[in-house]
C-alpha cells in the first residue's frame, strides 16, 4: 500500500512540474520580461545600480500576478 501511495505522490508530482513548465513557457512566449518591465515601468522601483524590483503589493494597491518578473536588471550578461 505504501509503495502504491508513494508512486501516486511521484506522478502527481512530475505532473505538477511539467504544467508549472508549460505555464512558465507561455507566459515568456508574447512578451520578454525585459519588454515587461519597459511597458509596465510604473510597478517596479529602481535602485540605482541597473537594477528593478517590484514594489510592495500595497504601495501598487493591487495583486502582483506569479508570471511578473519580481526582479530585473539591464545589465547585459556576458
Amino acid at each position: 500500500m505504501k509503495e502504491h501511495n508513494k508512486a501516486k505522490r511521484e506522478l502527481k508530482k512530475l505532473q505538477d512540474e511539467e504544467i508549472r513548465k508549460i505555464t512558465h513557457r507561455e507566459c515568456k512566449k508574447f512578451m520578454s520580461d525585459r519588454n515587461f518591465v519597459k511597458t509596465n515601468s510604473s510597478i517596479y522601483k529602481h535602485n540605482g545600480h541597473g537594477n528593478f524590483s517590484v514594489k510592495k503589493e500595497d504601495e501598487i494597491g493591487c495583486v502582483v500576478p506569479f508570471d511578473v518578473p519580481k526582479h530585473f536588471s539591464f545589465k547585459k550578461k556576458f
